[in-house]
């Protein structure tokens, strides 16, 4: 109980030291300005295989860790790019895709930016070969996205079709939510390998807590967040029709201090196992990014 006392504690020291709650705000900004980009890439690329008008329908389900206003957004946004995909494939299309796919890897650089001071490491790769990674991360974040329609939207009806018992239906619909988080600390814990600076890559045992931890906190966040929206929230009283947008940077800034409190967590764990520096004279992330 000590260790986990004394770990918390350093934990919070490089959470205040690093200002990480201002820097999720930054990270929140940039998440606006590649979500959408992320969005319609995705809706394209359904478009080339099946009815873009599903993917739609299917990301609704997705809505239930979100606060309502902001999936009333993304749900009008989402109609609108259904109602423009042609799903026709040609060098315009792929010309617009590769635009998109480098907007959208725009805000994963700055994430990659933000883990990097979380590890006490200063950026030397170069332009290209983090934008190389930020797309792959982006990619990699759409392949995920299809994965998550096909197990919360796709799933239901496929076991319906195999009439297997209601009994087993209902425990594999329940079991495709935990799986989905274990997909989400999976991907986590990938991107705390590849995101910092640094000579060789950690072994899963020193990426793998972090995830866990961003995971849950991001899950719980949502939640708490959208019970708070639903009832003691007054954000469209008091931005007007700028409410939902607030509520999803709110959302995005809970979505990004996560991710960075975890990768923060890794680094106390692997800096108080003797494998990492103590660092002096630090910046932080604030410092980085004036």
């Amino acid at each position: 109980m000590a260790g986990v006392m004394d770990t918390l504690r350093s934990l919070k020291d490089e959470l205040k030291r690093d200002r990480v709650p201002a820097v999720a705000a930054g990270l929140a900004f940039y998440a606006v300005l590649a979500v959408f980009p992320a969005l319609i890439a995705l809706v394209s690329l359904y478009g080339l295989f099946s009815d873009p008008a599903q993917v739609q329908a299917q990301l609704e389900q997705l809505y239930g860790v979100m606060p309502a206003s902001a999936a009333e957004l993304l749900g009008a946004q989402m109609h609108a790019l259904v109602g423009q995909s042609s799903g026709a494939l040609g060098v315009g299309f792929v010309v617009s895709l590769v635009g998109l796919l480098w907007s959208a890897s725009s805000g994963v650089s700055q994430l990659f930016a933000a883990i990097n001071v979380a590890y006490e490491r200063e950026e030397t790769r170069s332009f290209w070969k983090i934008r190389g990674l930020a797309l792959g991360v982006t990619l990699a974040a759409l392949a995920f996205s299809a994965l998550a329609l096909a197990l919360v939207a796709v799933a239901p009806a496929a076991l319906e079709a195999l009439s297997l018992g209601s009994t087993l239906e209902g425990a594999v619909t329940w079991l495709r939510w935990p799986l989905l988080a274990a997909l989400m600390a999976l991907g986590l814990g990938w991107i705390y390998r590849v995101a910092p600076d640094r000579d060789g890559k950690p072994s899963p045992r020193w990426v793998t807590p972090g995830a866990i931890a961003a995971t849950a906190l991001w899950l719980l966040g949502s939640l708490a967040f959208s019970f708070y929206t639903a009832r003691f929230g007054s954000y469209q009283e008091t931005y007007g029709a700028l409410g939902a947008v607030i509520v999803f940077m709110m959302w995005l800034w809970i979505s990004g201090l996560s991710v960075l409190i975890g990768a923060e967590l890794n680094y106390v764990l692997e800096r108080d196992a003797g494998r990492l520096p103590r660092a002096r004279g630090r910046r932080s992330l604030e410092d980085r990014y004036a």
